[in-house]
C-alpha cells in the first residue's frame, strides 16, 4: 500500500509538471515525479519504468541547474555597472574622422553602432553632442524603417570604436551586460534626459593609464 503511494503520487506530479507555464517549477516538479517513480518502479519491480525515470533524473536535473545559472547571469547583468570599453575594445574597429565629416547622414542604412573615444559628434536635425565615452547609432538598428534618425557630424577630429551586426551580436551574446547598457542609453533619451548616457567608467584616454597618474 505504501509503495502504490508513490504511483499516485508520481501521477499526480507528472500531471502538474505538465500543467506549469515557466520551466523553473515544471523541472523541478519533473525531478519529485522522477523520483516516485523510481520508487514505485523498484518496489514492482517494473523494470521500462525504472529505466525510462533514471534516465529522466538526471536530465531534468541538469536543466535545473542550467536554468539556475541563466537566472544569475541574467542578475548580474542588469545590475552591471562596468565600463562598456570591457565590452566593446576585443572587437571593435578604431575609426578617426577629421573636423566635419560625416559619419553616417539622416536616412542612411545602419550599418555600424559607434562609441565616441574623443572629440564630440554633433546631430544637427536634432540639436544634441555627444562627447567622449558616448554611445551611438543603436536607434537605427530597432526601428521598423532600419533607417538612420539623424546626421552624425565631426566637431574636430574624433576617434570612435565601430561595431557591425555581426559583431555586435557576438557582443550581445557574451556580454549580456552590454545589452542592459544599451536599453539604459535608449530609455534616457526616450525618458527626455541627455541624448548620450555617458560612460560611467573612466574615459578611453585613461585606459591602460595606472590610476592616480594625470592626464597629459
Amino acid at each position: 500500500m505504501l509503495f502504490e503511494i508513490f504511483g499516485w503520487a508520481a501521477a499526480v506530479l507528472t500531471f502538474l509538471t505538465y500543467y506549469q507555464k515557466t520551466m523553473l517549477p515544471l523541472r523541478i516538479l519533473g525531478i519529485l515525479s522522477n523520483l516516485c517513480f523510481v520508487s514505485w518502479a523498484l518496489a514492482f519491480d517494473i523494470y521500462p519504468v525504472l529505466v525510462l525515470h533514471l534516465c529522466l533524473l538526471p536530465i531534468n536535473g541538469y536543466r535545473l541547474i542550467q536554468i539556475q545559472r541563466m537566472k544569475r547571469r541574467a542578475a548580474a547583468a542588469q545590475s552591471a555597472t562596468g565600463s562598456p570599453l570591457d565590452w566593446l575594445r576585443p572587437l571593435a574597429k578604431t575609426i578617426r574622422y577629421r573636423d566635419g565629416d560625416l559619419i553616417f547622414r539622416i536616412g542612411d542604412a545602419p550599418d555600424r553602432l559607434y562609441y565616441l573615444v574623443s572629440g564630440n559628434v554633433v546631430f544637427d536635425e536634432i540639436g544634441k553632442r555627444a562627447g567622449p565615452g558616448e554611445l551611438f547609432g543603436e536607434i537605427a538598428f530597432l526601428t521598423a524603417r532600419q533607417e538612420r534618425t539623424a546626421s552624425a557630424r565631426c566637431e574636430g577630429p574624433c576617434e570612435l570604436f565601430s561595431l557591425g551586426p555581426e559583431d555586435l551580436a557576438t557582443l550581445s551574446l557574451q556580454h549580456p551586460s552590454f545589452n542592459f547598457y544599451v536599453m539604459r542609453v535608449i530609455a534616457e533619451r526616450l525618458t527626455g534626459g541627455q541624448m548620450p548616457l555617458k560612460d560611467p567608467g573612466r574615459s578611453f584616454a585613461d585606459v591602460g593609464r595606472p590610476l592616480g597618474t594625470p592626464n597629459s
